[in-house]
Protein backbone atom coordinates (compact mmCIF):
# COMPACT_ATOMS: atom_id res chain seq x y z
CA UNK A 1 0.00 0.00 0.00
CA UNK A 2 2.82 2.50 0.86
CA UNK A 3 4.59 1.70 -2.35
CA UNK A 4 1.26 2.13 -4.46
CA UNK A 5 1.07 5.44 -2.63
CA UNK A 6 4.10 6.61 -3.37
CA UNK A 7 3.95 5.58 -7.09
CA UNK A 8 0.43 6.79 -7.43
CA UNK A 9 1.53 10.31 -6.47
CA UNK A 10 4.00 10.52 -8.87
CA UNK A 11 2.64 8.88 -11.78
CA UNK A 12 -0.55 11.42 -11.20
CA UNK A 13 1.84 14.10 -10.78
CA UNK A 14 2.96 13.33 -14.10
CA UNK A 15 0.33 12.81 -16.00
CA UNK A 16 -1.35 16.26 -14.82
CA UNK A 17 1.73 17.89 -15.89
CA UNK A 18 1.62 16.00 -19.25
CA UNK A 19 -2.25 16.99 -19.72
CA UNK A 20 -0.99 20.74 -18.65
CA UNK A 21 1.59 20.90 -21.53
CA UNK A 22 -0.34 19.11 -24.57
CA UNK A 23 -3.14 21.41 -23.36
CA UNK A 24 -1.08 24.40 -23.61
CA UNK A 25 0.77 23.33 -26.97
CA UNK A 26 -2.50 22.40 -28.65
CA UNK A 27 -4.14 26.16 -27.63
CA UNK A 28 -0.36 27.83 -29.14
CA UNK A 29 -0.91 25.84 -32.48
CA UNK A 30 -4.42 27.02 -32.87
CA UNK A 31 -3.19 30.47 -31.99
CA UNK A 32 0.06 30.28 -34.35
CA UNK A 33 -1.95 28.74 -37.19
CA UNK A 34 -4.54 32.00 -36.81
CA UNK A 35 -1.47 34.26 -36.91
CA UNK A 36 0.39 32.89 -39.77
CA UNK A 37 -3.20 32.75 -42.22
CA UNK A 38 -3.65 36.25 -40.65
CA UNK A 39 -0.43 37.05 -41.73
CA UNK A 40 -0.56 35.92 -45.39
CA UNK A 41 -4.03 38.35 -45.84
CA UNK A 42 -2.38 41.03 -44.70
CA UNK A 43 0.86 40.78 -46.73
CA UNK A 44 -0.97 40.03 -49.63
CA UNK A 45 -3.90 43.11 -49.34
CA UNK A 46 -3.75 46.00 -50.72
CA UNK A 47 -2.41 48.69 -47.96
CA UNK A 48 -4.34 52.34 -48.59
CA UNK A 49 -2.73 54.54 -46.35
CA UNK A 50 -4.70 57.81 -47.29
CA UNK A 51 -5.29 58.38 -43.35
CA UNK A 52 -5.05 57.14 -40.30
CA UNK A 53 -9.19 55.95 -40.51
CA UNK A 54 -7.70 53.30 -43.47
CA UNK A 55 -4.92 52.08 -41.49
CA UNK A 56 -7.43 51.59 -39.14
CA UNK A 57 -9.75 49.63 -41.14
CA UNK A 58 -7.00 47.98 -42.28
CA UNK A 59 -5.47 46.51 -39.08
CA UNK A 60 -9.02 46.03 -38.14
CA UNK A 61 -9.56 43.28 -41.13
CA UNK A 62 -6.63 41.83 -40.74
CA UNK A 63 -7.44 41.52 -36.66
CA UNK A 64 -11.29 40.02 -37.73
CA UNK A 65 -8.94 37.30 -39.84
CA UNK A 66 -6.66 35.95 -37.32
CA UNK A 67 -9.46 35.48 -34.97
CA UNK A 68 -12.43 34.60 -37.08
CA UNK A 69 -10.96 33.43 -40.00
CA UNK A 70 -12.82 35.66 -42.18
CA UNK A 71 -12.65 39.69 -42.71
CA UNK A 72 -15.89 40.30 -42.29
CA UNK A 73 -17.42 38.31 -39.60
CA UNK A 74 -21.04 37.53 -39.62
CA UNK A 75 -22.40 38.51 -36.22
CA UNK A 76 -22.67 36.01 -33.53
CA UNK A 77 -19.12 34.80 -35.39
CA UNK A 78 -16.93 32.28 -32.90
CA UNK A 79 -13.08 32.82 -32.75
CA UNK A 80 -10.84 30.07 -34.14
CA UNK A 81 -9.38 29.76 -30.55
CA UNK A 82 -11.85 29.98 -27.90
CA UNK A 83 -11.33 33.13 -25.80
CA UNK A 84 -9.07 34.75 -28.92
CA UNK A 85 -9.98 38.41 -29.26
CA UNK A 86 -9.19 41.50 -31.56
CA UNK A 87 -7.93 43.33 -28.57
CA UNK A 88 -5.53 40.52 -28.06
CA UNK A 89 -4.07 40.83 -31.69
CA UNK A 90 -1.18 43.22 -32.83
CA UNK A 91 -0.96 44.27 -36.18
CA UNK A 92 2.12 46.18 -37.42
CA UNK A 93 2.99 47.28 -41.06
CA UNK A 94 6.92 48.26 -41.00
CA UNK A 95 7.91 50.77 -43.46
CA UNK A 96 10.92 51.25 -45.42
CA UNK A 97 11.98 55.33 -45.77
CA UNK A 98 9.07 56.37 -48.23
CA UNK A 99 6.33 54.49 -46.52
CA UNK A 100 5.31 51.96 -48.76
CA UNK A 101 5.43 48.71 -46.06
CA UNK A 102 7.86 46.16 -46.36
CA UNK A 103 6.99 43.50 -44.15
CA UNK A 104 3.76 43.24 -41.96
CA UNK A 105 4.37 41.76 -38.11
CA UNK A 106 1.22 39.97 -36.37
CA UNK A 107 1.50 38.68 -32.72
CA UNK A 108 -1.10 37.92 -29.71
CA UNK A 109 -0.47 39.64 -26.67
CA UNK A 110 -2.15 39.15 -23.46
CA UNK A 111 -3.70 35.78 -24.47
CA UNK A 112 -4.30 33.84 -21.19
CA UNK A 113 -4.74 29.92 -21.36
CA UNK A 114 -6.60 28.49 -18.03
CA UNK A 115 -4.99 25.03 -17.78
CA UNK A 116 -5.71 22.49 -14.89
CA UNK A 117 -4.01 23.82 -12.45
CA UNK A 118 -2.10 26.84 -13.97
CA UNK A 119 -2.68 30.13 -16.16
CA UNK A 120 -0.06 30.84 -19.01
CA UNK A 121 -0.03 34.13 -20.45
CA UNK A 122 1.43 34.81 -23.88
CA UNK A 123 2.49 38.11 -24.36
CA UNK A 124 3.77 38.73 -28.28
CA UNK A 125 3.93 34.90 -28.99
CA UNK A 126 3.15 33.49 -31.17
CA UNK A 127 4.85 36.25 -33.42
CA UNK A 128 4.47 35.82 -37.47
CA UNK A 129 6.64 38.35 -39.89
CA UNK A 130 6.26 38.08 -43.49
CA UNK A 131 7.53 40.67 -46.20
CA UNK A 132 4.58 42.98 -47.47
CA UNK A 133 3.92 41.82 -51.30
CA UNK A 134 0.02 43.68 -51.40
CA UNK A 135 0.05 46.43 -53.98
CA UNK A 136 0.55 49.86 -52.17
CA UNK A 137 -2.33 52.82 -52.88
CA UNK A 138 -1.36 55.41 -50.54
CA UNK A 139 -4.06 57.70 -52.23
CA UNK A 140 -7.00 55.31 -52.12
CA UNK A 141 -9.14 54.50 -49.02
CA UNK A 142 -12.51 52.32 -48.78
CA UNK A 143 -15.86 54.11 -47.93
Amino acid sequence: MVEFALGASLLISMLIGTFQFGYTFYIYDGLQAAVRSGARYAAKRAYKSSSAGCITKIQDSVKNMVVYGDPTPAGGSQPIVRGLTTGNVNVTYNPDAKGVPTTVQISVSGFVVDALFHTFTFNNKPEASIPFVGRYAPNECDP
